[in-house]
């Protein structure tokens, strides 16, 4: 019998569909006979709960009156939207009388409507044809942060400065041995106006020995349309550019398409699949053979997106179990490619200025003006072009590009022609081709192969063509290159082959072989061939190498190369960049080909209000026995003075934003740390004054956790977190801990004394009634405990029958913890 039951409550959708069918239209209107039977009966109006496949999604306001049931279609119709598709809710609109519904008029195809009045519930069953496809993002975004986001201040200023002084210890004869003159850098940076408004940063670099020691190297205005994904720069440019284009120096306007501003957005085609689920179900998601992600999902049509696929083939799996243990794979290709934009998503970047020359090592602009773009355009997720442009008074160049990703691998065309006074025309092309797949599902393969032509006439705006007795001291150009390379977790093999030709120099052959072999998690070894030709002589070689990571942070690296007769170590430990952490890394390097050896050590420390670098390197020959022996040291002090809310403060170099947190009046003497770990914190408070957050990043949301030592019994930190989503430059000024930082304790019992348990109250200031109450609440055991409050004096009220009041004052001067004793309440 229990078998027949579990069998009709799966079919019960079926059933209960099934009568929405055509083909029975006398037995849906016998359910619910006509009106006029039943006139007389009284009708009730109650709002009840709506339930879609089992799943509530709202209320409704339903009229009853004996065995009718009716309700609004406008609400229904709200309730179920989400979920069915749009031919559904049409029928049912269209089927509405005076815009009220019965549950037989909403029962339309794929799907049924039906009041249960034992449940007090209206019910919705669909079919799969009748639901809307769910979309499902798997990849993370920026998490479930929910701390709320500071704003930052309208003017923030930091001023970064580094200095290194070298010594060199011992030197060849005649050398200039001793202290060297001073180097070193300034950054001015910040932001005015806050959220909306612009960045601004000026770079300097100092050397006590040039004519001119300070000298400016570049000065950026940055606004940021955060809503269009769109930066504009006014100022020194560095701009972005196609294989074919030159990236020349310059000053002026420029606009990009710049995907930073949202870090979490998926620009590039992403992994998709779609699915259909008839019962609750567990979906495995396995991406090459790796399980990605396990999901619980109800009953219903899916579209899964943002997989995390690697460049070339990717297989998809999805492995779904129901509820009944019925296990079904549905197993497709998907090919990606990095380079390629999705549907409908624009690249550009457009710039125009005059040039920009650095003679002497300082910067000088001229009257010649420069443009320089591009723009690449995803028309299908398997298909992007592009066309770049850039010119000055002397001539131009104009290109054309192309992506293709085909079921047999990605496709690249570019070519682009230049015209230049005293030159004349010239052009340059290119094309490639990459695919990845499996073998099995332990084997990876690539191959990727790329090929170019340069004509001896083309010319970019950043190119020098010199011009000797008329002839232009230029050579055309022809490169091929491929790469084959096999691998799976523990082995990789490496095959790549190099052909250039240069127009009056000869050719340059370049051919590797390699295996590299991963041993265990911390150690991997490899052995590498290659033969080199060029200018009729051949050189053929062996290269060894050894990786392990002793410990965490730790790696030893050591190598051979045979050709050069070259040996190199290498020992490094990076721990995590916390307060008080100290790095370091030691080398050898030994070459016989040239008879050198260099023999280095370097120390890098992280204070919280500086970074300090110091090095070593001893160079001489590979016996280190020669008189011409050199031994230099060179140390490096960085540090920054920050300026943001009219606090002042020093700290770490800053990278792109930063957060002064100082501590309130109640905290005066206790120390502010921030993301304290069991290996460090990322920031404190000390003599020097508040904690400094040097390195928010921008544009996606993160969070800094407050802690405080020895923080006092009963102070309320309240969340002891802040939320950042930080502009490019943008400072805050914050504060841990408030004057709302005492807490209360109690007991709440009746006249006899017996403990009141689970009692809900409020705390309200008796001077500001306007103010947001306090909640209060008692425990099992009848204890009051109420957090938050500031000195002064509350209305304590009490949810008892009848109602309590009572005054509590809070004077400030009985710590953060105040005990208010015993609270007797006449409770009935």
């Amino acid at each position: 019998m229990a078998g027949i039951s579990s069998l009709a409550h799966a079919l019960e959708p079926v059933l209960l569909l099934a009568a929405t069918q055509p083909a029975e239209p006398a037995a849906l209107v016998a359910q619910v006979p006509d009106a006029p039977a039943h006139s007389s009966a009284k009708s009730i109006s109650i709002s009840l709960p709506v339930t879609l496949d089992g799943r509530y999604v709202g209320d409704i306001q339903m009229d009853i009156a004996g065995e009718r049931v009716t309700f609004p279609a406008e609400r229904f119709v709200q309730l179920i939207q989400a979920d069915v598709t749009a031919a559904t809710t049409t029928s049912v609109a269209q089927a509405a009388t005076a815009g009220r519904l019965t549950p037989i008029d909403a029962s339309v195809a794929g799907m049924k409507v039906r009041y249960d009045s034992s449940l007090q519930e209206l019910q919705v069953l669909t079919l799969i044809e009748a639901r809307n496809r769910r979309l499902l993002n798997v990849s993370p975004g920026e998490g479930a942060d929910t701390s709320p986001i500071e704003t930052p201040e309208p003017v923030s200023l930091f001023l970064n400065g580094a200095i290194s002084y070298s010594y060199i210890v011992e030197g060849p004869r005649g050398s200039d041995r001793g202290r060297q003159p001073l180097t070193g850098s300034l950054e001015l940076g910040g932001r005015l106006f806050g959220n909306d408004g612009v960045a601004f940063i000026t770079r300097q670099v100092y050397d006590e020995a040039a004519a001119h020691p300070f000298r400016r190297i570049e000065s950026q205005l940055i606004y940021d349309d955060v809503a269009h994904l769109l930066r504009v720069t006014a100022g020194d440019l560095r701009n972005r550019g196609t294989n074919l284009q030159a990236l020349p120096r310059m000053a002026g306007l420029s606009v990009e398409r710049f995907y930073g501003l949202e870090p979490t957005r998926v620009f590039r085609p992403i992994g998709q699949t779609t699915f259909d689920l008839e019962r609750p179900s567990t979906v495995q998601v396995r991406v090459n053979g790796l399980i990605f992600q396990e999901l619980y999902l109800d009953s219903g049509r899916y579209d899964l997106r943002d997989l995390p696929l690697n460049q070339g083939s990717n297989a998809i799996e999805l492995v779904i179990r129901d509820d009944t243990g019925r296990e079904q794979i549905i197993s497709q290709n998907n090919f990606f490619d990095f380079d390629l934009l999705a549907t409908g998503e624009t690249d550009f970047s457009a710039a125009v200025g005059v040039g920009s020359e650095t003679p002497n090592g300082v910067i000088r602009y001229t009257n010649d003006w420069i443009f320089s773009g591009f723009a690449r355009h995803g028309f299908s997720d398997s298909f992007t072009a592009g066309l770049d442009a850039q010119g000055d008074k002397k001539g131009g160049a104009v290109g054309a590009s192309v992506i293709w990703a085909s079921p047999i691998g990605t496709w690249r065309l570019q070519a682009s022609g230049s015209q230049r006074k005293a030159i004349g025309f010239g052009y340059a092309v290119g094309a490639g081709y990459s695919n990845t797949g499996y073998v099995g599902r332990d084997w990876r393969w690539s191959l990727r192969a790329d090929a170019q032509y340069v004509d001896d006439k083309f010319a970019t705006i950043g190119d020098i063509a010199l011009l000797n007795g008329g002839a232009i001291d230029r050579a055309a150009r022809t490169r091929v290159s491929a790469n084959a390379q096999i691998n799976s977790a523990r082995l990789a093999f490496n095959l790549s082959a190099d052909y250039e030709r240069i127009q009056g120099e000869g050719t340059r052959t370049t051919a590797l072989a390699g295996v590299n072999y991963t041993i265990n998690s911390t150690l991997a070894v490899g052995v590498f061939g290659r033969h080199v030709k060029a200018s009729g002589q051949s050189n053929t070689g062996f290269f060894f190498q050894l990786n392990w990571t002793p410990g965490r942070n730790r790696l030893v690296r050591g190598t051979y190369d045979t050709a050069r007769r070259e040996v190199d170590l290498n020992y490094r430990y990076s721990p995590q960049p916390y307060v008080g952490t100290t790095a370091y890394e030691l080398g050898l390097r030994r070459s016989g080909e040239i008879d050198t050896a260099e023999l280095s050590g370097r120390v890098a420390h992280v204070s919280n209000r500086f970074e300090v670098t110091a090095q070593h390197n001893i160079l001489s020959t590979s016996n280190f026995d020669s008189d011409e022996r050199v031994q230099i040291s060179r140390a490096t002090l960085a540090s920054s003075l920050v300026l943001a809310g009219g606090k002042l403060s020093f700290s770490r170099p800053v990278r792109e934003a930063f957060a002064i947190v100082s501590r309130h009046s109640t905290l005066a003497r206790k120390q502010i740390l921030i993301d304290r770990t069991e290996n460090g914190v990322r920031a404190q408070s000390d003599g020097f004054g508040p904690a400094v957050i040097p390195d928010l990043p921008t544009y996606i949301r993160t969070s800094a956790y407050v802690d405080v030592e020895d923080l006092p019994p009963g102070y309320d930190m309240g969340s002891g977190q802040f939320g950042f989503k930080a502009p490019l430059y943008a400072g805050y000024s914050l504060e841990a801990g408030s004057a709302a930082s005492v807490s209360i304790m109690g007991s709440v019992v009746n006249k006899e004394g017996k403990p009141l348990g689970f009692i809900a109250g409020e705390l309200q200031r008796k001077d500001r009634p306007g103010d947001e109450p306090i909640p209060v609440f008692t425990n099992r055991a009848g204890r009051l405990v109420g957090i938050g409050l500031t000195p002064g004096v509350y209305v304590l009220t009490l949810r008892t029958e009848p109602q309590f009041q009572q005054d509590i004052t809070i004077d400030g001067n009985g710590g953060n913890l105040v005990n208010i004793g015993e609270i007797r309440v006449d409770q009935r």
